[in-house]
């Protein structure tokens, strides 16, 4: 298993980065009663027959590192693709299923990715958000990932998350501490709210907490990302990874 030393570690070496190798290297701190890390079941399983739901801004869809990946996309911004400038949803999405020169923790996964970011105002958002929660529910997605937050309150994003956790998914999202207040939708009943080790600030404490702290991750190059974004996203997956997913094959 290799520890990252820095990301010029990442850019030379000639052997796939396993993202599960880098977390169970890890330490995990033993006096965080809502730390959230890596297990030994974690270890055999890659989330087969799991559907995960992405709500994010867009996709490097077509790059190499995706093209084993099942991944089901939509955008509900109304640009007309799924494409990104920003990386946000590259990157969380390959902490997923990246497959190549990378690999994410749940490589066989069914992603059902939705880009809800950069529509051209704040209503569209929240509306994009709410349809999108819909969807991926619908789709069947056991967990849905919302690795960003507001403090902007939604009655429409409301409704669509109590449908989808009456439907069964399993909702995470960003807390947002890092910056000393609570995000909204992390703030809803039954929605679990992430928070990064050594990053949470303000009052209160977020549901879980785990890594995202110069995560090594792809965007689809060689990258550390850090936040409560790449902690939602790392919880999820853990959470996908000790409850649902099946054995590797």
């Amino acid at each position: 298993m290799r520890r990252l030393a820095s990301i010029d570690e990442l850019r030379r070496s000639a052997e796939p980065f396993e993202l599960a190798a880098w977390m169970a290297a890890q330490a995990q701190p033993r006096d965080d009663p809502d730390f959230v890390g890596w297990s030994v079941e974690c270890g055999v399983r890659c989330g087969r027959g799991v559907r995960i739901g992405l709500l994010d801004s867009g996709l490097r869809w077509a790059h190499p590192l995706f093209a084993r990946a099942n991944i089901q996309g939509r955008d509900f911004t109304g640009s007309g693709n799924l494409g990104s400038s920003s990386g946000h949803g590259t990157v969380s999405a390959a902490l997923l299923v990246a497959d190549g020169w990378y690999r994410g923790l749940t490589t066989g996964a069914t992603l059902v990715f939705a880009k809800v970011l950069g529509a051209r105002d704040a209503r569209r958002t929240r509306s994009a958000i709410a349809r999108a929660v819909r969807w991926a529910a619908h789709e069947g997605a056991q967990v849905i990932a919302m690795p960003f937050g507001s403090a902007s309150y939604c009655d429409d994003v409301v409704r669509a998350v109590r449908e989808a956790q009456e439907a069964g998914s399993v909702i995470f999202a960003a807390s947002g501490r890092e910056h000393g207040v609570a995000a909204f939708p992390a703030t809803l009943p039954g929605v679990v709210s992430v928070g990064a080790v050594g990053r949470c600030m303000g009052s209160g404490r977020p549901d879980v907490r785990t890594w995202g702290t110069d995560v090594p991750a792809a965007n689809p190059d060689p990258t550390l990302a850090t936040g409560s974004s790449v902690a939602t996203v790392l919880a999820a997956a853990l959470h996908i990874l000790r409850q649902y997913a099946a054995p590797q094959p």
